[in-house]
């Protein structure tokens, strides 16, 4: 019969329900669909929500569901960095398409930090 694929929904996520610490199974995607806002397994830190007030951002996209502090462990750590790894890639490859004009940046605002660097910086977060 061949074999079954897994078979992922995607959930659509409030903003205002991502909270610091908070973290999900697979990778969460910005409103596109294809730009990652947060890696899987990884928390959120109050970088990222405040990126998301900032930027105005109404909902995030991810198949994973919100892991309990308690449900990750090295093995499944590993696991999820490699499912990551591919998908990190794929996202850099359209980072380009997530750009925003330097026009339309508010000047006044000192933290303001564009989807490029933002996505640059992932790493380091």
């Amino acid at each position: 019969m061949g074999t079954m694929n897994k078979l992922l929904v995607k959930s659509k996520l409030d903003c205002n329900k991502i909270t610091e610490g908070i973290r999900f199974t697979q990778p969460v995607f910005f409103d596109d669909g294809k730009n990652m806002f947060l890696a899987a397994g990884c928390p959120a830190k109050k970088y990222h929500i405040n990126a998301l007030k900032r930027w105005n951002i109404p909902f995030l996209w991810t198949d994973g569901v919100v892991l309990k502090s308690d449900e990750i462990t090295k093995d499944s750590a590993k696991t999820v960095v490699s499912e990551t790894a591919s998908i990190v890639a794929q996202s850099a490859e359209t980072a380009s398409s997530a750009k925003v004009s330097a026009a339309k940046a508010d000047a006044t605002v000192e933290e303001e930090v564009s989807i490029e660097e933002f996505i640059e910086n992932f790493d380091e977060l």
